[in-house]
This record gives structure tokens, sequence and C-alpha cells, in this order.
């Protein structure tokens, strides 16, 4: 039996309209003078102006795992 997970409705760009469409991107963080890569983050991406957001549950993870590191 195949399960399909419903991807998360991420809405319009805010830039330009355009619907946006989730992807997994690599995001990069300056912190204290050292980079953290994270890598994998699913994110709404922009496919017309390439804006990218990410939902407030993966922002307050992304927040604590550059606060433990």
């Amino acid at each position: 039996m195949n399960v399909k997970i419903k991807e998360y409705d991420y809405g319009e760009c805010e830039i330009c309209d355009t619907p946006m469409q989730e992807k997994y991107i690599k995001q990069d963080f300056w912190i204290r003078g050292e980079l953290i890569v994270v890598e994998d983050v699913p994110a709404g991406v922009c496919p017309q102006c390439g804006e990218k957001i990410v939902r407030a549950d993966v922002g307050q993870w992304i927040a604590k795992l550059i606060e433990n590191s």
C-alpha cells in the first residue's frame, strides 16, 4: 500500500504572485563568524523569481539547531 504525503501549501509568492513549489534547499547561516550549512530544508520556492520561504515549525527547528551548535 502506497501512502502519499500531502505537500504543504505555501501559497503564492509575495514578490511576483506565482504559486510556490515545495523543494528541499540548502540554507547557509553565519553564526559568530562561523558558516553553518543546513541541507535538505523543506521550503517553498518560487519558480519565477527564486524567493524562498520556510514554514514556522521548520524555522523554529533551524533556530534550535543553530542555538545548540
